[in-house]
């Protein structure tokens, strides 16, 4: 879903990108990844809450990702955006 999908840049460098593609009929996150320099900076959070609102906008209801259990960052950041483990 190149649509949804959004990439940031700084200086001509992508510094952040989160891309949606489809999988069992609904939107899903299949890479949301930040450049070590540019992370805590809020770029992934403001990518993921406007890919959300944008995906809602279109009439989809549930968005899913996957995340390893070691990805204390990631697993606060999404909890933070209201995904739920195991949905």
């Amino acid at each position: 879903m190149p649509e949804q999908s959004l990439v940031i840049e700084r200086d001509g460098r992508l510094v952040s990108a989160t891309l949606v593609t489809g999988w069992q009929g609904r939107p899903f996150i299949a890479y949301s990844m930040t450049a070590p320099d540019y992370q805590r900076r809020g770029f992934a959070r403001t990518s993921l809450s406007n890919i959300m609102s944008s995906l809602h906008k279109a009439g989809h209801e549930k968005l899913s990702l996957v995340v390893t259990i070691a990805n204390t960052h990631a697993h606060r950041l999404y909890e933070q955006l209201g995904f739920e483990p195991g949905r």
